[in-house]
């Protein structure tokens, strides 16, 4: 958790002071459109995020105990990884007329059909970043996300200053490159050091993992991605919709920042848990569970509370127009908190392979998220961002409640087998 803060809080502040860099040159509206165009290419992406988590998961299950295994898992999740992001992105090239016209802004085609090569990228670069979680390489993560960070903001701001709107897509797409690159070289030294051979033509022995585990993830990603894809479209489609898309896009800057410490506790809290089961360590993986849950409700509290304290002066930072969004603010940095917690728990269903579990809770969000958004739509940002709030804190209160049963029922079992034991 340590090496990851060190990478996590200097590229995550180099790219807040970019995007307000990049607000204060667009201005509100066409802040709004730059927002439009990531939940776009992130919708896309969803039905292409296949390798991330299946090779943190069973890389951290069996780099120790079946290296050969792990090796072929890593080659399956790559290969797929690319093969479906070419698919998706040939696709997203292909409809970008139609979700143009979806998000009542048709001038955006050439963009989002440009964006496509940008969601190869990060669709081949979520694998890799899950490679590396699997093997608990934390250093080398660190190491990537902080030279990725530092080339990044001269790359963003000055394509935004040159080209206006297509030079943040332009520049988003070499950003996705660079960190490719580099999680690529990272690999190479974890792979040689670990021990764990690669075999391409043997990968085919794990297509079973795909159907038992990766089908599911999918799905579960499919629900989630396109429904805030779904909610940003019904806030773009109201009178002034763009505008207040971009001070929602501000605000969200901020609880993306929020969670990325949050997520971090996450991306290490996943491979220590299937490790843990995978040695059947019950209580101890219990323990992990929660004593993360709470460390990683405090982390984002204590971030969320000086932004919230501080949300009139953040948002006035992005210019002219977007001082409006201050309870946008507040009340995303009240969801961080939520969602943070949700997501430790997210991660421990992952890695009991629990993955349609996961599913049904994004399935209730979504219904939440959509029916309050449609119902709180003439409210503007403040009405979406409400609609999150609502969407986070249902999903987390029947995560927790689940959770709290899967530990009962462990206790009840272990109890079980210790009395036999005994007897």
């Amino acid at each position: 958790m340590a090496w990851s803060t060190v990478g996590a809080v200097s590229s995550r502040a180099l790219a807040l002071l970019a995007s307000i860099i990049i607000a204060r040159v667009l201005g509100k509206t066409v802040f709004g459109e730059l927002g439009i165009l990531q939940s776009t290419t992130n919708m896309y992406g969803t039905f292409a995020l296949f390798g991330g988590l299946t090779a943190t998961k069973h890389v951290a299950e069996f780099r120790k105990t079946a290296p050969e295994r792990a090796g072929r898992i890593i080659a399956m999740s790559t290969a797929v990884a690319v093969a479906g992001g070419c698919v998706v992105a040939i696709l997203m090239a292909a409809t970008s007329p139609w979700a143009a016209r979806w998000v009542a802004a048709p001038h955006l085609q050439g963009a989002i059909a440009i964006s496509a090569l940008a969601l190869l990228l990060i669709v081949i670069n979520e694998s890799l970043e899950g490679i590396l979680s699997g093997f608990e390489a934390f250093k080398s993560r660190s190491r990537v996300q902080f030279l990725a960070g530092i080339a990044n903001f001269p790359i963003a701001v000055l394509g935004v200053l040159f080209f206006g709107l297509i030079g943040a897509v332009y520049g988003l797409i070499a950003y996705a490159g660079l960190l490719v690159l580099l999680n690529y070289q990272a690999i190479q030294k974890e792979l040689s050091s670990a021990g764990v051979p690669i075999r391409w033509r043997e990968a085919r022995k794990e297509v079973g993992v795909l159907a038992s585990f990766s089908l599911p993830v999918l799905c579960a990603g499919a629900v989630y991605v396109p429904s805030m894809w779904i909610a940003n479209m019904i806030l773009v489609n109201t009178s002034s919709g763009y505008a207040e898309m971009g001070v929602f896009n501000a605000a969200d800057r901020w609880r993306t920042a929020i969670l990325f410490l949050p997520s971090l506790l996450g991306s290490v809290t996943l491979p220590m848990l299937a490790s843990l089961r995978g040695e059947a360590a019950t209580q101890k993986y219990h323990n992990l569970l929660w004593t993360n849950i709470k460390l990683s409700v405090l982390v984002s509290f204590a971030v969320a509370g000086p932004v919230a304290l501080f949300a009139p002066w953040i948002m006035a930072s992005y210019g002219p127009g977007f001082a409006v969004g201050t309870w946008v603010l507040i009340t995303l940095c009240t969801t961080s908190v939520a969602y943070a917690a949700y997501w430790i728990v997210g991660q421990s269903l992952v890695s009991q392979g629990h993955v349609w579990t996961m599913f049904s809770f994004n399935l209730g969000w979504a219904v939440t998220l959509l029916t309050s958004e449609w119902l709180l739509r003439t409210h503007g940002a403040k009405g979406l961002a409400g609609a999150y709030l609502l969407a986070d804190l249902a999903r987390l209160t029947a995560a927790l409640v689940y959770a709290n049963r899967m530990r009962s029922i462990d206790d009840y079992a272990l109890s079980a087998v210790r009395g036999g034991v005994s007897r």
